[in-house]
């Protein structure tokens, strides 16, 4: 059991099952996995992951566990990101609103990937408390980090980002408003979308 949920809540072996099925079922679809499909820990299931879905990229929006699991397992990492930098999207996991984190969260993610030096986490809420204090970078190549920065994305997304449809957005943040409210909760980032969007 994590965090947000309990047993009612589906296994990640489940999720994970169904989500393989999904991949294999529409092969020409590109997915972009947030936190590393929580593969980190694993990298011989995310290279496997990768091998066998040709449309699957991989996120480095990162949960407190991820930079900590690359840390442990450097040499493997090193080479994994090396191997499949064409594969993976630079991300921070910055919220809005009262899900933000600290400013230093890009610069811990570029940090990790461009040096092999060994520094603290920034003190950022969500990252801590962790009893594993340092990382130590995995210092890639300039030609791994130039496709994790922003070739990929260019690849996924086109140069030009396209332009927002404000109608089908106001409708997405009511649909999610109305999900959470049916589940007891809020969801604040979709409440300033709207309230923005107005």
């Amino acid at each position: 059991n994590g965090w947000w949920y309990d047993e009612t809540c589906p296994q990640k072996v489940q999720i994970d099952g169904e989500a393989k099925r999904v991949f294999a079922k529409h092969p020409a679809i590109q997915f972009a996995l947030a936190h590393f499909f929580f593969t980190s820990q694993d990298l011989d299931a995310a290279d496997e992951l990768l091998t066998q879905n040709p449309g699957v990229n991989l996120d480095l929006a990162p949960g407190v566990e991820m930079l900590h699991n690359f840390t442990a397992n450097r040499e493997q990492a090193r080479a994994f990101f090396e191997k499949w930098s064409e594969r993976i999207l630079y991300g921070t996991d910055i919220g809005m609103a009262a899900h933000g984190t600290h400013p230093q969260r890009g610069w811990m993610v570029r940090h990790f990937l461009e040096t092999n030096d060994i520094f603290e986490v920034p003190d950022d809420a969500f990252m801590l408390p962790d009893d594993r204090h340092t990382l130590h970078g995995i210092g890639i190549s300039p030609e791994a980090c130039a496709n994790i920065y922003g070739k990929n994305a260019v690849r996924l997304f086109g140069e030009t980002p396209a332009l927002v449809d404000d109608e089908a957005c106001q409708a997405l943040c009511e649909r999610l408003i109305a999900s959470a409210a049916r589940h007891g909760a809020t969801d604040a980032a979709a409440e300033v979308l709207l309230a923005e969007l107005g």
